[in-house]
């Protein structure tokens, strides 16, 4: 849990930050505990969170958040020309570069909190380890079949692949060991959680120059039913990691549940944009017309966003992970 300013004296400190200061009610109701660790999905052995190398309630100065990382983001960034993956505390500090290549579609955390994978235009899977002090650990590339244009971890070691099109199709890949098995779906944009499920998808079903946001709770069966349309394209979109609620781009933001029940709520504004799910659950994080880093409090409505300033030209698809474990294993990639 974040550490409370306890007086006048340190509450003053906040003001040294070029970003906003936290509020000091809402830092004293939000919990920010981090649920136990899943061992399932990491290597066994006396794992230990590792703790961020910054230390004080403002790490950064003028160039994050002002409180200690809670976990890490990985995003693509341009800046004097170049485009490339980075990794960086999710305060916006110790910011490092990982890779050059060009994914088709944002980078996705391993449920292992270090390993990131990412499909490439030449239809290669790339699979990248960022150990907790951000330096590559291991890379992977590998061929799979099919065009796939979008990843998620489906298991420790499996991926889902998502191919869009009408048929389109999902394939449970197994790192080193190939397809495990394939779905078929007409889908123009997808996202899954831990297998067996659950499905997020936007589709063509709703008629011309409309595109329908549908749900399942299986990602290989089950029915579909429809969480809304739009008479535009809508998308990016991504699910919470229980999958109760999807959020989706659409000339601003949009959160949904994924019930069929409840209020859908819109934030942000036009030029908003790659929104996914971060601090367990409990934020938005996306991307903001002017290129900053946003997070916006799913539980706190009308509470101003927390804002990484840029640092950068451009910045697409953050994701947002837990801090890593240290195990003091082999650093492997599969």
């Amino acid at each position: 849990m974040f550490p409370r300013p306890s007086g006048l004296a340190l509450l003053l400190t906040l003001t040294a930050c070029r970003t906003q200061p936290y509020d000091l009610a809402e830092l004293q109701a939000t919990d920010f505990s981090q649920p136990a660790r899943d061992m399932t999905v990491v290597d066994s052995g006396p794992c230990v969170t590792q703790p961020s190398a910054d230390s004080g309630i403002c790490p950064c100065g003028s160039q994050g958040l002002c409180r200690p990382a809670t976990g890490r983001i990985t995003a693509q960034v341009s800046s004097g020309g170049g485009l490339r993956v980075v990794v960086m505390d999710d305060n916006g500090c110790n910011l490092h570069d990982i890779t050059t290549d060009h994914p088709f579609s944002p980078p996705r955390w391993a449920p292992d909190h270090e390993r990131l994978a990412y499909v490439t235009d030449n239809g290669s899977v790339h699979v990248v380890r960022v150990d907790p002090y951000g330096n590559v650990a291991c890379r992977k590339q590998t061929s799979v079949p099919g065009t796939p244009t979008e990843v998620a971890w489906s298991g420790a070691n499996n991926l889902w692949l998502f191919t869009p099109g009408a048929p389109g199709s999902i394939v449970d890949w197994q790192l080193g060991k190939g397809t495990t098995t394939m779905v078929t779906v007409d889908a123009i944009d997808f996202d899954a959680g831990l297998s067996p499920g659950p499905l997020l998808v936007v589709d063509k079903s709703c008629g011309a120059n409309c595109t329908s946001l549908k749900f399942r709770a299986d990602v290989s069966s089950g029915t579909f039913f429809e969480l809304t349309n739009k008479p535009t394209t809508i998308g990016p979109i991504r699910l919470s990691a229980a999958g109760d609620q999807a959020v989706y781009e659409l000339e601003g933001l949009h959160l949904i549940p994924t019930s069929g029940t409840g209020t859908e709520v819109t934030f942000g504004q036009a030029g908003d944009h790659a929104p996914s799910f971060a601090l367990d659950g409990q934020a938005i994080l996306y991307t903001s017309n002017n290129d900053e880093l946003h997070y916006h409090f799913i539980n706190a409505p009308g509470a101003p966003d927390q804002v990484i300033p840029s640092s950068w030209q451009k910045i697409y698809g953050p994701a947002w992970s837990p801090l890593p474990a240290v195990c003091g294993l082999p650093p492997t990639c599969f």
